[in-house]
């Protein structure tokens, strides 16, 4: 009579959704994730006054010169999109067949 074993070792792996941060760095990290989300508001925000001055030095005009030389200039761009609320209301079928969805997660600091 012969016998054989086999031994399986299974892993378990838990996901929780709370882990405790104590004695990390994370105060100085949401610090410095709320500095720089205040910092890109305001280059954005400089940005649009910058960009607003140039249009309106530039009027009606393509293209600004100095001193003759072409320094700036209104590149023309276009973009074609769907209107989903439109064609969910006029084609319900067509947008559930063609509509997707993306889960993602943002960080919240409280």
């Amino acid at each position: 009579m012969s016998v054989s074993t086999q031994v399986t070792t299974t892993k378990v792996v838990t996901e929780t959704s709370t882990v405790e941060l104590d004695n990390t760095n994370i105060e100085n990290l949401l610090v410095d994730f709320a500095n720089a989300k205040l910092a890109i508001k305001q280059l954005k925000e400089a940005q649009s006054k910058i960009d607003d001055a140039i249009r309106e030095l530039i009027g009606s005009a393509k293209t600004g010169t100095v001193k003759g030389l072409p320094v700036v200039e209104l590149a023309p761009r276009s973009r074609s999109a769907v209107d989903t609320k439109l064609l969910k209301l006029s084609y319900p079928e067509a947008y559930e067949q063609c509509s997707t969805t993306t889960a993602y997660d943002i960080i919240v600091a409280k």
